[in-house]
């Protein structure tokens, strides 16, 4: 979870998220198998490919349900 970021410095920290090094950043890091979003106001979010628009949304970790590949 990152504290909330200027508009302006968020092109700076962009590259550092493609990247993979915005764990510098300061963050709140844990590990939770369900996770759930709230807002009084529509959110937007882009979920592989899908445009959503919703005032809440959620998040489930599902073991063995993926196949990844290195």
């Amino acid at each position: 979870i990152l504290p909330e970021i200027a508009i302006s410095k968020r092109f700076f920290y962009l590259p550092k998220v493609e990247n993979g090094k915005h764990f510098s950043l300061a963050a709140h890091i844990s590990r939770s198998k369900k996770l759930t979003i709230e807002s009084n106001a529509q959110m937007i979010a882009h979920v592989d490919g899908e445009l959503l628009i919703n005032k809440k949304f959620e998040a489930e970790i599902l073991p063995g349900k993926f196949l990844f590949r290195r």
